[in-house]
């Protein structure tokens, strides 16, 4: 078969007067500092879809460069292909105050159009993610569905980056004048993993999704602050929130101080994505990946899992995390006490 598997991460390094806050890492979002820690994260995503995907097709859409040569050649021995396209669909300044990059997955939807076959496989993953395995499966429930997403079940009422799920099922309603979906919440799906089988199913997305653009940022009469929100119109309009990879793939809060939902079972799956390690595992595990003779290379894929959980406390948290996490809550304890 002629088919391709693509899994495609983006990066775009935000220019100073563009800046927006990102959850998780503390500093302005134009600092060489600021950047060289999600630089980190997208070798360490990259260097693990690699090894248990290595007939993969590796795309990072980005604006710029990794910032060090050592750091190029690690990308290009992965077989990374950087593609640099306009933000075309980039929000006004002042639109929200968060995640303003995020939109530019429509231009990468667009670049796609002219790219892939009809038989292929897309995969949009955040540069946090790690890959566990092969993505085998998961295509195969791709190729049934035409679309892969996964939803994060928030509660109807709770503000998500601004906007609810309440507000989601207004919004919808009245902007494609339909009583079809009014006696039902939308499914809220992550940006952690989108998933396209072939051309067609890209073009049905990337029309869906710059015309919901255009309805927001131009005629203001839809809200959406981040792509999640977007895509979760265009799933919710099209009538593809599958929710299939619910079974591959979870959004895993790590640090015991603030908020932690690891599971035994987590060791079992495809994916991980951890929002909490940006600055944590994920960077202890890049110095790993630089070394040629690491067991990130070496380890056998059959305990591949807890290798990469070792870094970032999945099942349980080392020694020296559970000393420094736990000082942490005893502290914000002692501050709301005084």
């Amino acid at each position: 078969m002629s088919d391709k598997t693509y899994i495609c991460g983006i990066f775009y390094a935000e220019k100073k007067g563009e800046e927006s806050n990102y959850l998780n890492i503390k500093g302005s979002s134009s600092s060489a500092s600021f950047q060289e820690i999600y630089w980190k994260n997208l070798i360490v995503f990259f260097a693990s879809a690699y090894r248990t995907n290595p007939k993969a097709n590796l795309i990072l859409f980005s604006n710029s460069l990794p910032p060090h040569q050592e750091w190029r050649e690690s990308l290009d021995k992965l077989r990374v292909e950087i593609i640099n396209i306009p933000y075309d669909h980039n929000p006004p300044k002042g639109h929200w105050h968060s995640w303003q990059s995020t939109f530019y997955i429509i231009d990468c939807l667009n670049y796609l159009q002219s790219r892939v076959k009809e038989e292929d496989y897309i995969y949009f993953m955040d540069i946090d993610c790690l890959l566990l395995k092969d993505l085998k499966r998961l295509n195969a429930v791709m190729r049934k569905d035409g679309f892969v997403n996964y939803a994060i079940d928030y509660p109807v009422n709770r503000k998500i980056h601004g906007v609810s799920r309440q507000d989601m099922k207004r919004s919808f309603t009245q902007a494609t004048e339909s009583n079809e979906n009014t006696n039902k919440y939308p499914i809220y799906f992550g940006g952690e993993l989108y998933g396209f089988y072939g051309k067609s199913n890209i073009e049905k997305i990337y029309i869906e999704a710059s015309e919901a653009w255009r309805r927001a940022i131009v005629d203001h009469n839809m809200t959406f602050n981040t792509e999640e929100h977007l895509l979760t119109y265009v799933f919710w309009k099209i009538k593809e929130d599958h929710n299939n990879a619910y079974n591959f793939i979870k959004r895993i809060w790590t640090d015991s101080s603030n908020y932690r939902n690891v599971q035994k079972e987590d060791l079992e799956l495809t994916i991980w994505h951890l929002p909490a390690e940006k600055n944590k595992g994920i960077n202890t595990l890049f110095k790993e990946v630089l070394n040629e003779q690491s067991n990130f290379w070496r380890a056998d894929l059959i305990d591949y899992n807890r290798y990469l959980g070792k870094f970032v406390s999945i099942p349980k948290r080392n020694v020296n995390r559970f000393m420094i996490e736990n000082c942490k809550k005893i502290t914000k304890k002692i501050i709301r006490r005084s």
